[in-house]
């Protein structure tokens, strides 16, 4: 007799955990701009409530302020990998201009 299944719960939606990344290149982009950091982050939040519905949320965001984009050895950028390998991020999110 094969096992039994148990019955699946359509209701519960599935928690997907999100990190938001922003970075700049140079000094001049860091602050009130509308490509500043701060201005990226919120583009970013906007689009992870929008995915509200579908069990996105916010576990971290990092920002890159006057690294060049050249490399990868950036500090967020590094501890984005490590939340990736860990398995603690499912969606990363980034603004591109």
């Amino acid at each position: 007799m094969p096992p039994r299944r148990s019955p699946v719960d359509e209701s519960v939606q599935p928690r997907v955990p999100v990190v938001i990344y922003a970075r700049v290149s140079t000094d001049n982009q860091v602050g009130g701009r509308f490509d500043s950091c701060e201005s990226q982050t919120a583009v970013c939040r906007e689009h992870v409530r929008q995915h509200a519905a579908e069990g996105w949320y916010e576990v971290a965001s990092f920002t890159d302020a006057a690294y060049s984009g050249g490399s990868m050895n950036r500090p967020g950028i590094q501890a984005i990998k490590r939340m990736i390998e860990a398995v603690e991020v499912k969606v990363v999110v980034i603004f591109k201009l």
